[in-house]
């Protein structure tokens, strides 16, 4: 029996070594494991390095309007704005704590409150910097409402703009011969009763796309209890909520495919586009993402700019 048992015990450890070998090999076979990690490879949008024909930007930068006058995307970031035109080109940017915007009151606050001067770089390119002129001396009491008065009446008949700001200390600003005039204000509920703002019609259009753009895919896949960034697919290891793969058809026939974690295409992102029908450019996309990093709620954010490559 021991003889027997001798020369039968190394075959069995032969036969399970064989086995577990095999089942291993199997389990480690990279074919398998690419298929199963196919999602893990796509980029997050941050990351992305375009397409064929188009690139993604990383761009400084909040809320994008497009000027109907000059033809140029105004983006306006934390401490600057952004010209760039039609067809995704930086033209220029300045300070934002210089640029006079008409059909934005908050400039006036801020420019007129703050820094008591301005440019028309908006307007017209122009960067040099001009004060505020004063009609009145500035006078937080005992105003003599006669002389305020007559003189909101001169300038309100003869600016071709009047706009008025409710800061803590309210003022009336005129703009005539190329200038801009001010004066505290007055009487406030009566005057803009009775002397409305004199405002040029809008130039700046809002070209954020309402809804689900219909040339984007969104899919979602299920990630659950995570062991690995792996297994959530760039995750941190505590987020338990999923990863949505974005697909986005653009024209020539590239699709640009990003992924995004938490609320996918939710209240967190935007996307802002001047279509060729409306006179832009239908090559031309900017998406614009919130950033959260709540508990097991993990979203990257920024603004980009998907635009054709420059041929070489």
């Amino acid at each position: 029996m021991k003889q027997i048992f001798g020369t039968e015990i190394p075959g069995r450890m032969k036969l399970l070594v064989y086995i577990f070998l095999l089942v291993f090999t199997i389990g480690c076979d990279p074919k398998k494991n690419i298929a199963e990690d196919k999602f893990a490879k796509i980029p997050f949008l941050h990351e992305s390095k375009g397409t064929k024909n188009y690139e993604v930007v990383n761009l400084d930068g909040g809320p994008i309007t497009y000027d109907s006058i000059r033809k140029f995307f105004l983006i306006e970031s934390l401490k600057k704005y952004y010209k760039y035109s039609i067809n995704g080109k930086l033209i220029d940017s300045m300070n934002s704590d210089k640029v006079l915007i008409v059909e934005d009151p908050n400039t006036f606050k801020k420019l007129g409150g703050d820094y008591n001067s301005y440019s028309t770089w908006f307007e017209n390119g122009d960067k040099a910097i001009r004060g505020f002129i004063d009609i009145i001396p500035f006078q937080r009491e005992n105003r003599d409402s006669v002389v305020y008065k007559k003189k909101h009446l001169e300038f309100y008949n003869k600016a071709s703009i009047v706009r008025y700001t409710n800061n803590n200390i309210p003022y009336y600003y005129y703009y005539y011969n190329n200038n801009w005039y001010r004066m505290t204000g007055w009487g406030d509920a009566w005057i803009k009763k009775h002397y409305p703002e004199k405002l040029p019609p809008p130039r700046l259009k809002d070209i954020r796309i309402d809804g689900r753009p219909t040339f984007l895919k969104q899919t979602y896949v299920v990630t659950k209890n995570v062991k690995s960034n792996n297994d959530a697919l760039g995750a941190p290891k505590s987020f338990s909520m999923g990863t949505y793969i974005i697909r986005i058809g653009l024209p020539g026939g590239d699709s640009l495919v990003y992924k995004r974690l938490g609320d996918g295409l939710g209240n967190l992102t935007e996307f802002y586009q001047l279509p060729t029908s409306r006179g832009g450019n239908d090559s031309i996309l900017f998406i614009r993402q919130e950033y959260n990093n709540q508990d097991e709620y993990f979203s990257h954010g920024g603004l980009f700019m998907v635009r054709p490559k420059t041929k070489k």
